[in-house]
């Protein structure tokens, strides 16, 4: 039997249902890889999987010993009609030893490091977009003075190239026991920057402590992680120029919390992310999720869906619903501006701040509660991968 022909298999690659598979098809053959670089396949590539495509989902079942990925498990609505109830989801053991814990993605890359590593001696990167092995990071060589150390905050995911090499660039943040500290690891060189003294450090080591373990919101070249307070309820920003190494404490919004439900006011009801360039807000209220925006030193709120509104399109049935319970943030996905949001401790969905659009992600046959952690939906810029490719 002959070969197929080139204009078949390019339809193959197209209806594809994820980015990996198209990006494995690319380096199948010389003829098929230039097709698939060709303009003419990614625009029709686009208006399928879309310029920002899901990879899937991936989170730390604490009941097992490995991370898992959900590829492709996704179905969307932006009306108030429910979703059709989930089927034939693969869910695929990455095999990620225990004592590694998931603390950053960005780009389809996923950051890994050792549960109870302070000193950067256990970072490791994984490309879910090819699906290739875990490469470890050289240690930091951090040397902490006077104490056994602070937990470091998660790493920041800076930039994240396209192509094969995968090209980025990760921001590690420490306390030295004098002051807060700043290295960045380029993938290009493999190694790590000189370190540098980010000042000045409001709050000093108390603030080091306290920063949230939810993945910094990155703006441009800036790093921002959740300040929390002595009670564990949000209290500022920090805010690090990994080009300057400048550091400095943003206010949170004016009575961001007075529409929260009392008791339900930690890092899992509110989270930082970064929306068209500005830095944002997130907050699950009591009859709303609404998204706080900075600009020009300024915060503006937006409501983005009400609660009844999010758990009808969630496709929960009305016996499911718990009095209206508020949501917890578990992830961002910079790209579509979609946050991974946990519904009556059961049920995953992707809400995207600027379309009002609802995928569902998983839905569990009981409550996922802390069954489940270290959420992140997994995506990539597809056209710019693909522009990124080097034809044989």
């Amino acid at each position: 039997m002959g070969a197929l022909p080139e204009d078949l298999l390019l339809e193959i690659a197209a209806r594809a249902d994820d980015a990996a598979t198209v990006v494995r098809c690319a380096a199948t053959s010389k003829p098929l890889r230039r097709a698939i670089l060709g303009p003419g396949f990614r625009r029709q590539l686009a208006g399928r999987l879309g310029l920002a495509a899901v990879l899937g989902l991936s989170f730390q079942p604490d009941s097992a010993s490995t991370a898992t990925m959900v590829p492709g498990a996704a179905r969307t609505t932006t009306t108030s009609r429910p979703p059709q109830p989930l089927s034939g989801i693969t869910v695929v053991d990455w095999g990620i030893p225990e004592w590694l814990e998931p603390v950053a993605a960005r780009d389809g890359l996923l950051v890994l490091r050792r549960w109870d590593d302070t000193t950067g001696s256990s970072l490791s990167v994984r490309d879910t977009l090819t699906g290739g092995g875990v490469t470890s990071l050289p240690p930091m060589g951090i040397v902490v003075h006077g104490h056994e150390g602070f937990p470091c905050p998660p790493p920041a995911l800076l930039a994240v190239g396209g192509g094969a090499d995968r090209v980025f660039e990760l921001l590690a943040a420490y306390w030295d026991g004098a002051s807060l500290m700043i290295r960045i690891f380029t993938s290009k060189t493999g190694a790590w920057g000189l370190a540098r003294a980010a000042v000045p450090c409001p709050g000093g080591a108390q603030l080091v402590g306290r920063l949230s373990r939810a993945n910094p919101a990155v703006v441009g070249r800036v790093a921002h992680w959740l300040c929390l307070g002595a009670d564990e309820t949000p209290h500022g920003v920090l805010a690090v120029d990994a080009d300057t190494a400048d550091a400095a404490a943003v206010d949170l919004p004016p009575d961001y919390d007075s529409g929260m439900r009392h008791g339900c006011r930690s890092e899992a009801h509110v989270r930082l992310v970064a929306v068209d360039g500005r830095l944002g807000l997130v907050v699950a209220e009591s009859l709303a999720v609404s998204v706080w925006t900075l600009a020009a030193a300024s915060w503006s709120r937006q409501v983005v869906v009400g609660a009844p509104e999010l758990e009808r399109r969630a496709g929960l049935l009305e016996g499911d619903v718990s009095s209206l319970s508020p949501v917890e943030f578990l992830g961002f996905a910079e790209k579509s501006g979609a946050v991974v949001v946990l519904v009556t401790a059961r049920l995953l969905v992707s809400l995207n701040l600027g379309t009002k659009a609802v995928a569902t992600l998983w839905r569990g046959e009981s409550k996922l509660g802390p069954w489940v952690s270290q959420v992140f939906l997994h995506e990539a810029d597809l056209a710019s991968v693909l522009q990124a490719m080097k034809s044989f």
